[in-house]
């Protein structure tokens, strides 16, 4: 099957400081209809961007309004764009979003504001798993000089595309899977739950609070670096060590920090 028409592909449009400006969403299909950049949300940003960031995407906010190439359009909260879009992949079943080199960028924004919004419950509830098509590509279409995704529309002699506009990139997402005639199944081995970026934001706050009383051991050489950010992301501190050590002696230490099978 060259396309998969279970997997659906939302591309979130990010400026270079990861504010969610455009929430367009795309249905894999074996077609590709115009009609879909009708579809799509423009989302008021928490701040200006900078030149950089409107020289390349044509979007402009002057504090009030935003502007997308010059000619104002409406534009509403995060919260109220999310629970639109998660509303909207209710529809299907079996959501899985892909997202090119999503795993380190596009996925941790959605993530962030995600968490900011207080829709985990129902993101978990209605997102099955995440994929990043990057991975999917270097496993599949081996030895290319690069991998990005302009790169991969050009190998799979695809037409040129604006790769700032949300939605240009998404659909050309699509084609570059279709051209690459690959399966559901295999792309779904590439494919990482939808909880993964909520458990690694724990970890992370855990290791910031944490990592700090640990220093000291890596310093002694007691602990490598490596070791304290896993305990410490875990949420154990040093207090919380010496406790243990307290009552269980070394013996409660090695139960503790010993990997699980």
């Amino acid at each position: 099957m060259a396309c998969h028409q279970d997997i659906s592909m939302p591309k979130i449009g990010l400026s270079i400081d990861v504010s969610i400006t455009r929430v367009p969403n795309a249905t894999i299909k074996p077609s590709f209809s115009p009609r879909v950049r009708n579809n799509f949300l423009h989302v008021l940003p928490k701040q200006q961007f900078d030149a950089n960031a409107e020289r390349a995407t044509g979007i402009v906010f002057d504090g009030t309004s935003l502007y997308m190439r010059g000619k104002r359009v409406g534009a509403i909260p995060i919260k109220e764009a999310l629970d639109n879009f998660l509303q909207w992949l209710k529809k299907f079943r079996d959501v899985v979003l892909v997202a090119h080199n999503g795993r380190v960028f596009d996925s941790r924004a959605l993530y962030s504001a995600i968490n900011k919004c207080n829709l985990q419950k129902v993101f978990r509830e209605t997102v099955t798993a995440f994929v990043d098509s990057l991975s999917v590509m270097r496993k599949n279409v081996p030895k290319l000089p690069s991998y990005k995704q302009k790169c991969l529309a050009r190998h799979f002699s695809l037409p040129d595309y604006n790769a700032h506009d949300a939605i240009d990139d998404v659909l050309m997402l699509e084609r570059i899977i279709c051209a690459a005639n690959l399966s559901s199944s295999t792309v779904m081995k590439h494919s990482y739950s939808s909880d993964c970026h909520f458990q690694e934001e724990i970890f992370n706050a855990e290791k910031s609070k944490n990592i700090g009383s640990l220093h000291v051991l890596v310093g002694k050489g007691v602990l490598k670096t490596k070791l304290a950010e896993k305990i410490a992301g875990s949420g154990l501190g040093l207090s919380h060590l010496k406790l243990i050590y307290d009552r269980d002696g070394e013996d409660g230490l090695t139960c503790v920090l010993s990997p699980k099978n």
